[in-house]
This record gives C-alpha cells, sequence and structure tokens, in this order.
C-alpha cells in the first residue's frame, strides 16, 4: 500500500541538474506496486522515471538495441485499491519543475494499473505525462502503451501520451505501436504514423488535439500501413487537417466519435477538419454521436477532398 519510483532526478532553484547529453536507456527503468483493501482510498502513486523539479533533460533515448526485453520504462500497480501507473513523468508543482525536450523510443514506455475489485473510485495508467509542457517531440518505432482494469463505472483512464499543458507545437512521429489516450497541448501539433507491411504502425485509442493558438492547424496524417482507431477532437477550438494513404496504400482511420460522448471533461469540444485528404486504397471509416452530428457542417473555406 505505499507508492514507489524507480529513478527520479531533481535539483533545486541554487543547484540545479543539467543531463547536457540528455540520457540514453537500453536497459530497465521501473516501478511496481500492489494494494489490499486496506490501502488508501486517494490510490497510491508508482512512477518508472520521474524528472522532477530544477531538472533539465534535453531528450531521453529508449533503446532496445541489445535485444528484446531490454530499453524498457515502465510502471505498474496491482491490488484491490485505486492506484496510479505513470512511466515517465515530467513534474510540475508549487517549487518548479523538470524539462525534457524529446523522446526517441525503439523500446517499451509501458504503464499498467490493474485492480481485482471493478468497484473502486479510480484507476489511471499514464505512459508519458508531461506537466512541465516542455515536450517538443516524440519519435517512436517501439512500443507505448497505458493499459487498466475496466471499472464498473468506466471512469478509468488509458493515456499513451498527455501534453496537455504544452503551449508550443508538439510532433508525435509513430512508425511503432501507441496503446492508449493522446491530449496534445494548444500548438499547432501533428501526429504522423507510418508503417510498413512488414511492420505496420498503430495508435489505438482517442486524441484531443486541443485547439491551435496560431493561424495554423493540427495535422492528423497515416502513411502506408498505419491505422488510427478512436475518437478525435478538437476540443479548444480550431481545425484538424487530416490526410489517409499519404504515400501508400494499406491505412485506415476508424473514428468513432461516441467515445467522448459521456467524457464530461471534452464533452462541449467538437471535431472541425480544415482538409480531409483520402487516397486510393486507404480506408475511412466514421461514427458519430448525436451531439456530434447536430453540429455537423461543411466549411467551404476547408473542402473536403477525396481521392
Amino acid at each position: 500500500n505505499v507508492g514507489s519510483v524507480g529513478m527520479r532526478i531533481s535539483g533545486t532553484s541554487g543547484l540545479p541538474v543539467t543531463f547536457a547529453g540528455g540520457i540514453f536507456n537500453s536497459g530497465v527503468i521501473g516501478a511496481a506496486g500492489s494494494t489490499d483493501t486496506s490501502g488508501p482510498a486517494g490510490g497510491i502513486p508508482v512512477t518508472g522515471l520521474w524528472i522532477d523539479d530544477f531538472a533539465s533533460i534535453p531528450t531521453l533515448v529508449n533503446s532496445n538495441q541489445v535485444g528484446t526485453g531490454h530499453g524498457n520504462i515502465q510502471a505498474s500497480v496491482s491490488g484491490a485499491s485505486p492506484g496510479q501507473a505513470i512511466a515517465i513523468l515530467i513534474n510540475k508543482d508549487a517549487s518548479g519543475s523538470g524539462s525534457l525536450g524529446s523522446i526517441v523510443n525503439s523500446g517499451s514506455i509501458v504503464a499498467s494499473a490493474q485492480s481485482t475489485d471493478t468497484k473502486i473510485s479510480f484507476l489511471n495508467a499514464i505512459a508519458i505525462n508531461d506537466l512541465a509542457g516542455s515536450l517538443t517531440s516524440i519519435n517512436n518505432n517501439g512500443v507505448i502503451t497505458a493499459t487498466t482494469t475496466t471499472l464498473d463505472d468506466n471512469l478509468q483512464t488509458r493515456t499513451a501520451l498527455n501534453t496537455a499543458t504544452n503551449t508550443h507545437n508538439v510532433d508525435f512521429e509513430n512508425s511503432g505501436t501507441v496503446a492508449g489516450d493522446i491530449f496534445f497541448g494548444s500548438g499547432q501539433d501533428t501526429l504522423h504514423v507510418f508503417g510498413t507491411s512488414s511492420a505496420p504502425a498503430s495508435v489505438i485509442g482517442n486524441i484531443n488535439f486541443n485547439g491551435s493558438n496560431g493561424t495554423g492547424n493540427d495535422t492528423l496524417t497515416l502513411g502506408n500501413s498505419a491505422t488510427v482507431a478512436g475518437a478525435i477532437l478538437e476540443s479548444g477550438g480550431g481545425y484538424v487537417n487530416i490526410n489517409v494513404g499519404q504515400g501508400g496504400s494499406g491505412s485506415a482511420l476508424i473514428v468513432n466519435n461516441t467515445d467522448f460522448a459521456g467524457n464530461t471533461s471534452v464533452s462541449n469540444g467538437t471535431l472541425q477538419v480544415g482538409t480531409l485528404d483520402v487516397k486510393s486504397g486507404a480506408t475511412l471509416g466514421l461514427t458519430l454521436s448525436q451531439g456530434f452530428n447536430r453540429a455537423a457542417q461543411v466549411n467551404q473555406n476547408n473542402p473536403y477532398v477525396v481521392a
């Protein structure tokens, strides 16, 4: 019933910590925790890699170069009480904040929160949680996943990437596997998913682009052998330019915005598409809730394009 941390990096205002060359990991950084029925009502936190106040790291390379099972950053919590597992935390609080500019992952970044009691109040798993708003680039050709037990009230959270506090542009390049929701910030953000016939790429989870604070739009692009399945939202206003099947065939975009219909944190949002370009050989599937249907309209200045 006690939280745990695998690796924590922190400094002070008078003695900040800077890793000028970044961090390279080809081993295992992880933490695990367990609860029983006497666990705290507020749950226990488990964090794999914690970049805390006054710690500055330009880049994190998580590599599986030495073989399967290496290049692993993980956090897991299990038992009968609430819990939260965060594989990578870039922290910000009243005292200060940490900083991590980019992540390059060819290994695995995994958060798992499991419970034997599906009536508990919450259960959270977050693979990458950027509270400091410092990330600008994520390049993944490995695995980034967040998994939980499904609770009776369905209020568990499975987040692959949270950059919701970011005000600058974030570029997420994925040629691997992502499972869990993605929350971008208010910049002009990009999600590019691309694979090959022998190594397809996927994002399975809801995506909230969260608006754009400039004159440009957010962008979702699917290249060859790429699948994106889940709800897509632009809750902060603005538009998303969507391109499917760019550079090849075998791509599928399956949008199911009924997944967001009951989520009060995003229920006031909409999905406004700037341009929609679906190439020959690609697949587009749309399922919208009634709330989205009521607001459906075609913007003549941003026409849909289907080729």
